[in-house]
């Protein structure tokens, strides 16, 4: 009885957004032209976590580390105070970042070296116009941009998570799609993430399943995660990961998928990993963590957490077994043909870029 009628609320699901993608292409409502920079996106189809902001992050550094352009990220800044505002946050010297006012994931852009201008709130494009006079900048990148039409983009980069399984390529509630799989025939470039976490015979069936969807073959990246840095939150110093191999370790986290956090420190220590799961976008508040504290240092060597979920648990724990884990992408050595691809998709309309 119940997939039946999650298959009914999903065939609805389906026809409200082909509705409302159909009026953004054909003109029934107004797409922002936004023809003074390049825009790029970066999304997803699904709920949950993909890997957007470490791929936004990754893209921030590039352009303004190496390309020497000023760059702002557009995003809705989730379960934050400003998310239903129109903010444009600056970084200044001596600058406080406050994750429960501004959110989580702006934290990592607001500390990554390219510190970009930062629009927060859900109204992107209104928070755009709104502050763009008073504002510089040569890129504008949309962090979870795939869904939002009211901006153009010069690039949109779809990012497909491969630990999902097959069975949620559907749309919500039935799966996990928010828009269906068909959409991705509208992205330039396609990248499957923590490619390196599932088997061989699942990187076929999900090369086949785009493919045989793709009206016409486009670039095709693979990226995964490596841990960088393991950082005493104390202290503020690396230790090597030689450190943790025959660790006990408690991972707290409170992000979009959990599992591939939980592979990755399983990869590092041979000892007993425990895993405590809140929420994505959680603020740690909902638990008492005196007394959860007080057992720790006799069950586990050390607690690890990711730096996004640093930023609001640093205010809750302050324990000296306390390691943040730190990471980038990778693209298995296409680096350079992902980067060069994105400056010649640009240069389409910018020529002089």
């Amino acid at each position: 009885m119940l997939l039946p009628l999650m298959s009914f609320l999903s065939s609805c699901y389906f026809l409200v957004v082909k509705i409302r993608r159909f009026s953004y292409l054909y003109g029934l409502k107004k797409n922002e032209e936004l023809f003074l920079f390049p825009v790029i996106s970066v999304g997803n189809l699904s709920m949950g976590g993909t890997g957007k902001t470490p791929m936004t992050t990754f893209l921030a550094n590039y352009f303004n580390l190496e390309k020497k352009k000023k760059v702002a990220v557009a995003m809705r800044a989730h379960r934050s105070k400003v998310e239903k505002k129109e903010l444009l946050l600056k970084k200044r010297e001596g600058d406080f970042y406050d994750p429960l006012r501004f959110g989580d994931e702006a934290g990592i852009y607001w500390h990554a070296p390219s510190s970009p201008f930062l629009f927060l709130g859900r109204k992107r494009s209104l928070n755009i116009k709104k502050h763009l006079k008073g504002s510089f900048f040569h890129l504008l990148l949309l962090d979870d941009g795939f869904q939002h039409y009211q901006i153009r983009r010069d690039v949109d980069i779809l990012l497909l998570d491969s630990m999902m399984s097959l069975e949620a390529y559907t749309l919500v509630p039935k799966g996990s799609l928010r828009v269906p799989f068909s959409e991705i025939c509208h992205s330039d470039i396609i990248i499957f993430t923590r490619w390196d976490l599932i088997s061989l015979e699942k990187q076929e069936k999900l090369k086949q399943k785009v493919r045989s969807i793709l009206k016409e073959e486009k670039p095709l990246f693979f990226s995964r995660s490596k841990i960088t840095s393991l950082i005493r939150s104390d202290t503020l110093q690396e230790i090597s990961s030689k450190e943790v191999q025959e660790s006990s370790l408690l991972l707290i986290s409170g992000i979009g998928n959990p599992a591939s956090f939980e592979m990755a420190m399983k990869e590092l220590s041979r000892g007993k990993v425990e895993h405590l799961i809140f929420e994505d976008h959680s603020s740690f508040e909902n638990l008492n963590w005196d007394d959860a504290l007080k057992k720790i240092p006799s069950m586990f060597d050390y607690i690890v957490v990711t730096e996004k979920d640093f930023m609001k648990i640093k205010k809750i724990i302050r324990h000296p077994s306390l390691l943040i884990v730190k990471s980038e992408l990778d693209f298995f050595g296409k680096e350079n043909e992902l980067l060069t691809l994105i400056d010649e998709l640009i240069k389409k309309r910018f020529p002089s870029w």
